[in-house]
């Protein structure tokens, strides 16, 4: 890529100057000669006498120049991040679009297409019984961002020349505390002796390279945020694709009972459905030690009678045996979820049927989520005591997260951390 703009910046442009300047406490100041020293801001050098006056920030003085160059940095981004990034995302898009326009799951049963498209829906946090294109230019961050980006924090120059310098004749000069009433330069109540350092075309070359190396670094955040749109886009184009082959075994088969969707899935038992939530592998940090826990399958029971469903019980584990400190041992007695009440907490009454909308989607949705939040951090919760030692479930692994990864790797698991030592 093409920096060569940089070499422009404004440290380089004083160079051309025979006027004398300084940069002082991230602020640059002009040299003004006088015929008395002032008390205050003032440099006696080389039998002259100057007044220091205070000038532009230097993180102003940055933010213009990347104004000014704000076509340069256009095609920076066109030749890193548009070209690329941004045209495959809308071919996803479009992909998309096509794929859900061409959606046939509402000639599904009734309580299945419930499950299917309200439930699976409500639990993934989505919408997904119409198609709503975005925008693409929404999603693609504008120049005038990237711009704000990089002027904002700490300017590049403070990371790349002396804190405190003096510019005279094109020759840098650091700056170094001095006795009172000794120090050339006196500045706020303090003073200060030059000592030569990088001549100004060295500084202006070191400020270049500082700037280029901001500017990457802000190209790679920025390729970063593409990067997991293009994979949220691509596995949201993964999942409608396995929900359309399903539909399409269904629309054939009437036979079919069951369907899964990432994590989540459903089984028809009878006139009875079972939606199962699988929690991945996973580890519990308890008291500064890691313990991991496998796979667990949650499943809470649905009733349904004349196009309405009822929630026969709290959620439950269906991959028994499996040891946890929160679950007990037996299927009839299932979770532990201490004083929490899913009557008072949700208003449910396990035995009142409700009808199969959106407000009893997120129910159903919001009951597995609390059944998965016990399984991976219930120790945050004070009102919860375990009903064994997670001792007796699990042997740790280590102290730190390293030995996580390398009990992760060997077992080609990913790593879920839950950190139960926060409050």
């Amino acid at each position: 890529m093409d920096y060569s703009f940089l070499s422009a910046n404004f440290l380089s442009s004083l160079a051309t100057t025979v006027e004398p300047f300084a940069i002082l406490d991230k602020r640059l100041f002009t040299l003004r000669e006088v015929k008395e020293r002032p008390e205050q801001n003032s440099l006696d050098y080389g039998g002259l006498l100057y007044e220091l006056r205070e000038s532009e920030k230097i993180i102003n003085l940055e933010k213009e120049f990347f104004q000014e160059k704000k076509a340069e940095l256009e095609k920076l981004i066109a030749g890193k991040i548009l070209r690329s990034s941004v045209g495959k995302a809308y071919h996803l898009e479009q992909e998309i679009a096509s794929l859900e326009a061409n959606q046939q799951f509402f000639q599904e049963t009734y309580f299945e297409k419930f499950i299917l498209v309200d439930v699976f829906n409500a639990y993934f946090n989505r919408e997904g019984k119409k198609y709503e294109p975005k925008n693409v230019a929404e999603q693609v961050p504008m120049m005038r961002d990237f711009v704000e980006m990089l002027s904002a924090g700490e300017d590049s120059l403070s990371r790349s020349i002396p804190q405190k310098l003096l510019l005279l004749k094109g020759q840098g000069y650091e700056l170094y505390p001095a006795s009172k009433g000794s120090g050339q330069l006196r500045f706020r109540g303090k003073e200060y002796d030059p000592r030569r350092s990088l001549s100004l075309q060295e500084l202006a070359a070191n400020y270049e390279q500082s700037l280029k190396q901001k500017i990457e670094k802000n190209l790679a955040s920025h390729s970063q945020e593409f990067k997991s749109k293009i994979n949220n886009l691509l596995q949201q184009k993964k999942e409608l694709e396995k929900l359309l082959k399903l539909g399409s075994i269904k629309r054939h088969s009437t036979k079919q009972k069951s369907a899964q969707e990432g994590n989540i899935s459903f089984s028809k038992q009878g006139t009875d459905y079972l939606i199962r939530l699988t929690v991945p592998p996973f580890f519990i940090k308890r008291e500064e030690e890691y313990y991991p826990f496998p796979e667990a399958v949650l499943g809470l029971e649905l009733g349904t009678r004349d196009h309405q469903v009822r929630i026969k019980g709290i959620p439950n584990i269906y991959n028994r045996p499996y040891k946890h400190p929160f679950v007990w041992d037996n299927f009839a007695s299932g979770i532990c979820f201490g004083e929490f009440s899913f009557v008072d907490h949700f208003a449910l009454d396990f035995q009142r049927y409700l009808p199969c909308h959106e407000e009893t989607a997120s129910l159903i949705a919001n009951i597995l989520r609390q059944g998965e939040r016990i399984l991976t951090s219930a120790y945050i919760n004070d009102d919860l005591s375990p009903v064994k030692s997670i001792e007796r479930c699990s042997a740790s692994v280590g102290k730190n997260e390293n030995d996580v990864r390398r009990y992760a790797q060997t077992r080609n698991i990913a790593v879920r951390i839950f950190d139960n030592d926060r409050s």
